[in-house]
């Protein structure tokens, strides 16, 4: 995982072949933008915008994906995300064959960020993330683009 903010996308171009396109899609959105999926590359690489209320932490549950590495970017409010190792949790629901995503059981050892406007978090495939939490515990109005970039 890699937490950091917007304005210093440039450092992270070189990891992958896409960043440097994902990055730039990502800094044309604004809260005021459409919600829905913006294709960049097919499905190589696409990006969705999405606004919503945060949850509570015993309503969120850990996810992962075997295809795609995620940038998620906060363009308005603040939400909480879990990240830890997948291999360390417990599969309770498996999608990965129709829509590249399996849900886990919870975990005691995590890393948990709390993101702000303009701060991403860049999630790979061996990494579970619980997105879309309450930031103080109390649901806020979020807006959030997450670049999706197939591995």
């Amino acid at each position: 995982m890699i937490i950091d903010n917007i304005k210093n996308c440039e450092k992270y171009f070189s990891l992958h072949p896409s960043f440097a396109a994902a990055f730039e899609q990502l800094k044309n959105l604004t809260a005021e933008s459409e919600p829905g999926r913006y294709t960049v590359d097919g499905d190589a690489l696409f990006i969705n915008h999405a606004a919503y209320t945060t949850k509570p932490h015993a309503e969120c549950k850990y996810e992962n994906h075997k295809r795609y590495i995620d940038i998620q970017y906060v363009l308005s409010g603040a939400e909480r995300i879990d990240l830890t190792d997948a291999d360390k949790l417990c599969v309770t629901e498996d999608k990965y064959e129709e829509g590249d995503i399996a849900f886990f059981a919870d975990a005691c050892a995590q890393t948990s960020v709390t993101l702000q406007a303009g701060d991403f978090v860049l999630i790979f495939p061996d990494e579970a993330h619980r997105p879309c939490m309450a930031a103080d515990n109390t649901p806020s109005a979020v807006v959030k683009a997450v670049a999706k970039i197939i591995v």
